[in-house]
């Protein structure tokens, strides 16, 4: 699902003071028209410098609604340090609140903890909303356990893919002419325009964004070390496209080979998935 030659195909906080509950209560949580799921995970330093944190999972709503005044929290004592302590909730699969401590006093799972399934996970990254969908719905039909982080708090498109657009700023398009940041956004979507004309009609549309903060997607995929990091920065020769379509479209990479202005593209990821398998 990293494969990034070829994408879109028809068929990809702290509040308060003193003991609280998670930033949503538990037992404000809507367990009789919706799934939940809790996901713990430890990750402790060490000499052998362990890379991968240890993960448990409770998939079974009625228990977790049966023990949901166990779990309180101090929520202003939240905070990721050498040791480090998450409590994830998923409704109906998908990332809703999460907790970091960096010292086990400021959290109490009670009960929690010994209905806690230890699990092994592995990740897959899609573009869009309308891939995930299609790989989540085959894990339901073989009742795999997973769960769904979006990369940002924000909806995007269902269809919709974001692009970063790496400038070559020794293209012969542009070589000699210094150009700027903003000059070089011109450049890339004229070149673009002539690549994609596509775009530009009434199903897809090409919309120029600026460079922004992503959520960072370590808060949402419980474990996942390797996962696509935030661009806090603005960077010269990097310029961010989104391609909105309200239908399933192809976005022909291959194309890029036609012009030397982009010295790479990076298809983001959107969304995250998590399997889970017992241990």
């Amino acid at each position: 699902m990293k494969n990034q030659t070829l994408i879109i195909l028809a068929i990809f906080i702290l509040i308060g003071c003193s003991v609280q509950k998670t930033s949503i209560p538990l037992e404000k949580l809507d367990f009789k028209n919706h799934n939940w799921q809790i996901v713990y995970a430890e990750h402790i330093s060490s000499d052998t410098l362990k890379s991968l944190p240890d993960i448990w999972l409770l998939n079974d709503n009625r228990i977790i609604d049966s023990l949901k005044n166990e779990y309180s929290c101090k929520i202003n004592h939240q905070g990721d340090g050498e040791n480090e302590y998450e409590i994830y909730f998923f409704k109906d699969k998908e990332f809703s609140d999460w907790n970091i401590f960096n010292d086990k006093k400021y959290f109490v799972l009670g009960s929690i903890k010994s209905k806690l399934i230890p699990v092994n996970t592995s990740y897959y990254y899609f573009p869009n909303l309308f891939l995930t969908k299609v790989f989540t719905d085959s894990l339901d039909r073989n009742n795999s356990m997973y769960t769904i982080s979006p990369i940002r708090k924000e909806k995007t498109d269902t269809y919709g893919i974001e692009i970063n657009l790496f400038m070559n700023l020794k293209s012969k398009l542009i070589k000699s002419k210094d150009p700027g940041f903003y000059d070089c956004r011109e450049y890339a979507k004229e070149e673009l325009a002539r690549l994609y004309p596509e775009f530009y009609n009434s199903n897809i549309s090409f919309i120029e964004k600026e460079q922004e903060p992503k959520w960072y997607p370590g808060a949402q995929a419980p474990g996942d070390m390797i996962g696509p990091t935030g661009n806090f920065n603005y960077t010269r020769n990097e310029q961010k496209i989104f391609i909105s379509s309200n239908k399933p479209f192809v976005f022909d990479t291959s194309k890029f080979s036609q012009t030397d202005l982009f010295s790479r593209i990076e298809i983001c990821t959107q969304y995250t998935v998590t399997i889970y398998t017992k241990k």
